[in-house]
């Protein structure tokens, strides 16, 4: 049997985020231009990938199980964005024409927003220096909160979907600095 062998390879640890960029997933393609369109609550970022269910097989006549399958888990992320400009409900919310804008507050305009949460389907990338995360196919929605003096936010929640054919086939990919 060989000895202990040290470990040589390169190691990845990334603790904090750097930036968040966001693209529309039917648009996405070489020539795709990512956009940081928002910037997150310090320490608001949680990515979980849960542990898929374990089925075991059991016959009778054998104490250990004679097949063992995994389910994949769910993946998910949430993110805290400390903004309620047009810009970003507009990235979560359908806009809605507002009929009596007049009947608002003067000097104002006027934008109307669906109040119903409407799944958007988008491309997200997580970047830290060197190394970053891009999840293909995400289904994004928002809730407001607001809690005592902190400030307004919209609270994320996006849940990694399988890829497929229509952008790109794999569910996340890793991406890391050429040397």
């Amino acid at each position: 049997m060989a000895g202990n062998v040290a470990f040589t390879g390169t190691l990845i640890s990334p603790t904090d985020l750097m930036a968040v960029y966001i693209a529309d997933r039917a648009a996405v393609g070489a020539g795709t231009t990512w956009n940081e369109a928002f910037y997150t609550l310090k320490s608001s970022l949680s990515i979980d990938q849960a542990q898929g269910a374990k089925t075991e097989t059991f016959v009778d006549q054998k104490a250990a199980p004679i097949n063992v399958s995994y389910a994949s888990g769910s993946f998910g992320f949430t993110l805290r964005i400390p903004d309620v400009s047009n810009d970003i409900l507009g990235l979560f919310y359908s806009d809605i024409a507002v009929t009596a804008p007049t009947l608002f507050e003067s000097g104002y305009t006027a934008t109307g927003y669906s109040s119903q949460i409407i799944p958007s389907v988008k491309m997200i990338k997580f970047m830290y220096k060197e190394w970053g995360l891009v999840f293909t196919h995400v289904e994004l929605v928002s809730v407001w909160k607001k809690t005592g003096a902190e400030s307004f936010t919209l609270d994320v929640t996006g849940t990694v979907l399988a890829g497929d054919s229509a952008g790109e086939l794999a569910d996340f990919v890793a991406l890391t600095k050429t040397p």
